[in-house]
């Protein structure tokens, strides 16, 4: 017993990564299950949109313009069915423009399809997750090896395998969507953020404001739920920007309207290079509508 409590946190440190690393092989057990099955009928429209390369989706190539599908949307809802039918002429087929094969999402997600699917003729999509696995690995190594709130070992890795044993974890990463790639997109930009905090700098294009504007890059082209998570993190820095007033802590005190403006010019230049149509066909303000249009 005297022994126990002596070496208590290295034993239940140890047993916590043994714990992990057997949900985890579940977890690799339970979706390696899963490389056979029929896909869906989201996944068949994705796996069109990968026939058209990095190039053709960086590019929307054979994609409606915001002009055309606003165009469209509006004589749709007023049934004017004679200029409906002028701006339909001038549209791609519907089966075939990338925007809706890939189900008004985003681009970045089909990259890496692309990618696979050159390496991996066969279960890119596998191959594909597999690879959002090993790289949300290394994130979670990132957060703990160098977050300045270090966190016990036993509480992160037991933390880690509730999280690889829950069902809704294991689901999401048997089919191919396009939320996991916004999840990791979202943990990036955290890490980043954090990134920011401890070494705040007033220097304008500094290398952090590059990583933070890389990480809001992919967010944007990963899922159209971005606002969710940008609005909610300014909105947090604004709180700690008003609580540094009243305490010792000066954590917010170089978040100001400049690093919001000079970080967001950072992330238009990554989403420039990475996805160039985002500027002239709309990019997720065609999504907004699309969904608007299903509610109201």
């Amino acid at each position: 017993m005297i022994y126990f409590h002596k070496y208590k946190k290295a034993i239940l440190s140890f047993l916590s990564i043994v714990i992990c690393i057997y949900t985890f092989l579940f977890f690799v057990y339970s979706y390696h299950n899963q490389r056979d099955r029929i896909y869906s009928w989201d996944e068949v429209h994705y796996i069109q949109a990968t026939h058209h390369g990095i190039r053709g989706n960086a590019l929307d190539t054979n994609s409606a313009t915001i002009s055309q599908f606003f165009r469209y949307s509006y004589y749709k809802a007023v049934k004017d069915s004679l200029s409906l039918k002028k701006v339909i002429h001038t549209m791609p087929n519907e089966q075939e423009d990338l925007f809706f094969l890939r189900h008004f999402h985003p681009v970045f997600p089909v990259y890496v399809w692309v990618i696979c699917a050159y390496l991996f003729p066969t279960n890119f999509f596998v191959v594909a997750n597999y690879l959002l696995i090993f790289l949300l690995f290394i994130q979670f190594g990132i957060i703990f090896f160098s977050s300045s709130h270090k966190a016990d070992y036993f509480y992160f890795f037991i933390g880690l395998a509730i999280l690889f044993s829950s069902p809704i974890f294991i689901a999401s990463y048997q089919s191919a969507h396009f939320h996991h790639f916004f999840f990791q997109s979202c943990v990036l930009f955290f890490i980043f953020l954090e990134r920011f905090l401890e070494k705040r700098t007033i220097i304008i294009f500094h290398p952090n404001k590059w990583l933070l504007g890389f990480a809001i890059a992919l967010m944007i082209l990963c899922l159209e739920t971005f606002p969710i998570v940008l609005l909610s993190s300014l909105f947090f820095i604004l709180i700690m920007n008003k609580l540094s007033k009243f305490t010792k802590q000066n954590i917010g005190q170089l978040i100001t309207y400049k690093f919001v403006f000079y970080t967001l010019i950072c992330a238009l230049v990554w989403i420039f290079l990475l996805n160039p149509s985002f500027f002239y066909t709309g990019g997720s303000l065609k999504s907004y509508s699309y969904y608007a249009y299903r509610i109201f």
